[in-house]
């Protein structure tokens, strides 16, 4: 990757939906299913050491079954690429899709 500015677009999704939202939207025949099994995603992500995404909550945000996505730019620098890195704070972080532009 040469070192120039890109635009990052990161995109984010809540596939793992609760027992709960499986049950409603499978049959809801009326059988009520409180238990959620599927825990929540707190996280933050980093471009380049810098926190680009604060405490990210998927399904707080956008709710289970949703998508977001952010854009961002960045620059590669010394031969070096761009680093993004994810701190985990609850659960597992996840990422399903990321696209690299040079501006």
């Amino acid at each position: 990757m040469a070192d120039e500015w890109y635009e990052l677009e990161m995109n984010f999704a809540e596939l793992q939906i609760s027992k709960e939202l499986k049950q409603l939207n499978v049959n809801n025949l009326g059988q009520d299913v409180h238990e959620k099994t599927i825990g929540e995603r707190i996280f933050d992500v980093k471009v380049n050491d810098e926190v680009v995404l604060k405490d990210s909550n998927i399904s707080k945000e956008v709710g289970e079954a949703s998508a977001y996505k952010i854009k961002i730019r960045a620059s590669a620098k010394n031969n070096q690429g761009i680093n993004i890195t994810f701190d985990k704070k609850v659960g597992e972080p996840v990422l399903n899709g990321v696209r690299v532009r040079k501006i």
